[in-house]
């Protein structure tokens, strides 16, 4: 990537994010998303070319949107809370516990492999090229907290009148963001636990959750985001940031399927495993992403 191309991705992640919140009155959730990714990368992951808390940080981008907006939320509403109150502040607290938890494992399995990580090796020497690491960063947090961000806007994303009675689409939101953090809690959890086993150095994981879906914790990740978007969308107060809202789970899907996720981790398991009978029975059995029964085996 050369130095106009990384200028490039860093200027476009910038502009996408100010197309989506200058007409909605959202702009500093910019300050904060970039703010907090490009001081740790111009401070320390730049000068020291090291990508140690580049996880930990985008974890915690999402855990400072969540205070931003519970805060938010709370100075503003009367001395009497409604349900609608109540519902802003739990899907930030959603969003909270959820970055914490994503952080804590992240941070844990990078210092575990002494702070490297295999897909910064051609990236952290490159000042700009890492940089436009930390923009894509901070733009993929703005996206796919957009249905929280919106849902705390106080002064052009106001909620509807209908927001200040609980609906079905909360239950069924909040059912589907348990669920889906249930799933991807226990396969990191299972994967983590099968890594520690030595015996199974160089060996792929197929029992748990795993021997039913190759990813069955993008399948998690992804499904918490669409319950996100089903709790806080439908009360949004206008068409035009219901659409918004919706970005954030087709986002959340498209990068883990198409970009970085599921894409990279099947490469990786196909250049390990090409000549290994099991993996490929299991690849040929086994969905990529949706937990289901494994197929019989031809």
């Amino acid at each position: 990537m050369g130095v106009l191309k990384s200028v490039a991705v860093s200027g476009v992640s910038l502009a996408l994010a100010l197309a989506m919140t200058v007409p909605t009155g959202l702009t500093r959730y910019v300050l904060v998303t970039f703010g907090i990714n490009w001081l740790v990368a111009l401070v320390h992951a730049i000068p020291n070319q090291s990508e140690r808390y580049f996880d930990l940080t985008g974890s915690s981008t999402f855990v400072t949107v969540a205070g931003v907006t519970a805060a938010t939320t709370l100075s503003s509403a009367s001395s009497q809370l409604s349900s609608s109150t109540y519902r802003s502040v739990l899907a930030s607290a959603m969003v909270a516990l959820w970055g914490l938890r994503l952080g804590w494992f992240l941070f844990s399995r990078i210092n575990a492999d002494n702070g490297i990580d295999s897909r910064f090796a051609e990236l952290r020497s490159d000042p700009l090229r890492f940089l436009s690491l930390w923009s894509v960063q901070s733009l993929w947090v703005l996206i796919t907290t957009l249905p929280l961000v919106l849902l705390h806007g106080a002064s052009l994303a106001t909620s509807s009148p209908a927001a200040a009675e609980w609906t079905l689409t909360d239950f069924v939101g909040l059912a589907l963001w348990v669920f889906g953090f249930v799933v991807e809690i226990t396969a990191d959890a299972q994967k983590r636990e099968f890594r520690r086993n030595k015996s199974n150095h160089d060996k792929f994981i197929a029992t748990g959750l795993w021997r039913f879906s190759r990813h069955p914790n993008y399948f998690g990740e992804i499904t918490l985001w669409v319950g996100m978007a089903v709790l806080c969308v439908p009360h949004l107060a206008t068409f035009a940031h219901k659409l918004l809202g919706c970005l954030s789970p087709l986002f959340v899907t498209f990068l883990l399927t198409r970009v970085s996720g599921i894409p990279l981790l099947e490469q990786s398991a196909d250049d390990k495993w090409a000549t290994h009978p099991a993996y490929q029975t299991y690849k040929a059995t086994t969905n990529v992403l949706v937990p289901w029964f494994p197929k019989a085996a031809k």
